[in-house]
């Protein structure tokens, strides 16, 4: 039996209002299952979650919300904020021992700096509570110290070499008093400043570039936590607005989730003092969110405002992702193996679902698959090379189409989701592709599992190929 400690997996709630996906944890369940401050985030390029949780260090969820594991239960004293290298190396603030830890992708415990003091590589007394890795691998910590003013506090950047060597301290304008930093591709810094409700962002010398937010409006932008993705938008957990994305320019362009009524415990969707984001592969956003005895993750799609998205990218094509990928940025792929239920010997077996269309005309051919049963229920199950985030299935019936009754998706785990069901029936035109789109998947898809169902009279209904369609 596992430790009377350990984690469980968190109450899972699937169900919510448009732009929802689905929410972890909150105020119930197994002590074992609850969080007791779930704080930053990180994810990986396949979608895995890292969750800093004050209790038992970093969680790890697949992008389903499954729980894989816990580590760094040992090594962190109050783990605060999580950061994902490239090399996938895990580098947490734990603002227990003021100290940054490293962590190797399969949770084992590296190294670890740092100490409270005023010496230059050391951290003030409430520091480190954030966390970021820039490009070449370098180490962003937030710095905050009691300043030479009574009431005051100076905040810097800290930027540290893998090793925890001291690279720079670097200043940033005495005005701010960030929650969050994030640093993009070319080593810029962006700040969230809560207090005065905008988003920063400075050069790698702390010079400020910019500052995004209405000073008529301060809490629009008042964020507890900032992200980036690739192309250089900006994600921000708001007090006031729930999600919110920012086109590299600063312009709102999407949104999502809402603030809780005061004194309510948040429905799915709704946020009380998110103090964690993290922008995840197909369009879905992870925030933290703590009040009281509740604390939870919620994954949410955010709704584009188009004209918004549209006017920020006509300024800067080169730099606004579009809000769904654009078809070159689509692997399209022929399945490589297949395997059936039964099929009709010697010929029709299942490979010939495999590879490219090969029957132009409506024909009985032994190039495609066919089962042994003319009028049964089979199955037929095919694998592709290039795990994607799948959005679309294409299936080619050579002969008497219509007899697809049900399509599912296996992900690099095992797991089935279902994308398609219908009512089987002999269809026109023949040949025939049966085209099926859906939202981009949140796990990777490696297989498409097809049920043919022939039982009111198919007389063999034939598959040529099979199309799998995704985000790499």
């Amino acid at each position: 039996p596992p430790p009377a400690d350990s984690a469980a997996q968190p109450l899972l709630v699937d169900a919510g209002p448009p732009g929802f996906v689905l929410r972890l944890g909150g105020s119930s369940g197994p002590p074992q299952s609850r969080f007791v401050s779930a704080r930053g985030l990180a994810v990986a390029p396949d979608g895995t979650l890292y969750l800093a949780e004050s209790s038992r260090g970093v969680w790890a969820f697949a992008p389903d919300g499954k729980l894989i594991g816990t580590f760094g239960g040992a090594e962190l004293l109050d783990a605060y904020d999580v950061a994902r290298a490239p090399s996938g190396d895990l580098f947490v603030a734990d603002y227990g021992r003021n100290a940054v830890a490293r962590f190797r992708a399969d949770g084992s415990f590296v190294s670890r700096w740092g100490s409270a003091g005023d010496g230059p590589a050391q951290f003030g007394l409430s520091s480190p509570q954030r966390i970021a890795v820039g490009p070449d691998g370098a180490v962003y910590t937030l710095d905050t110290r009691p300043g030479p003013e009574s009431g005051r506090v100076v905040s810097s950047v800290m930027r540290f070499s893998q090793d925890g060597r001291l690279l720079a301290r670097i200043a940033i304008p005495a005005d701010l008093a960030p929650a969050d930093l994030a640093v993009d591709e070319a080593g810029t810094i962006y700040l969230a400043e809560s207090f005065a409700g905008s988003v920063v962002k400075l050069g790698a010398d702390g010079s400020e570039l910019a500052r995004f937010g209405d000073p008529a409006n301060p809490q629009r932008l008042a964020a507890g936590a900032i992200d980036l993705d690739q192309q250089g938008n900006i994600y921000v957990a708001t007090y006031a607005s729930g999600a919110l994305k920012l086109a590299p320019n600063g312009q709102i362009i999407a949104s999502g989730g809402a603030t809780v009524a005061p004194g309510s415990t948040p429905a799915p969707g709704e946020f009380s003092l998110p103090n964690g984001i993290a922008a995840g592969p197909g369009g879905v956003v992870w925030l933290s969110d703590n009040s009281g005895e509740y604390s939870a993750i919620t994954a949410v799609r955010l709704r584009l405002d188009q004209p918004a998205a549209a006017t920020a990218q006509a300024a800067a094509p080169e730099a606004t992702a579009a809000p769904t990928p654009p078809a070159a940025d689509l692997v399209r792929q022929w399945a490589t193996e297949a395997s059936a239920s039964s099929f009709y010997a010697p010929d029709y077996e299942p490979a010939g679902a495999t590879g490219l269309p090969s029957i132009t005309t409506c024909q009985d051919s032994p190039d495609a698959w066919a089962s042994a049963d003319p009028n049964g229920l089979e199955q037929l199950e095919l694998r592709f090379r290039a795990p994607v985030f799948a959005v679309g299935v294409n299936i080619h019936q050579s002969y008497n189409p219509g007899f697809v009754s049900k399509v599912e998706l296996i992900d690099e785990r095992g797991a089935t989701a279902t994308v398609y069901s219908a009512t089987p029936a002999l269809t026109e035109p023949c040949p025939a592709v049966l085209s099926v789109s859906f939202e981009q998947t949140l796990t990777r898809i490696v297989g498409v599992r097809l049920t043919v169902d022939q039982r009111s009279g198919a007389n063999w209904a034939e598959i040529d190929a099979v199309e799998l369609v995704g985000v790499p």
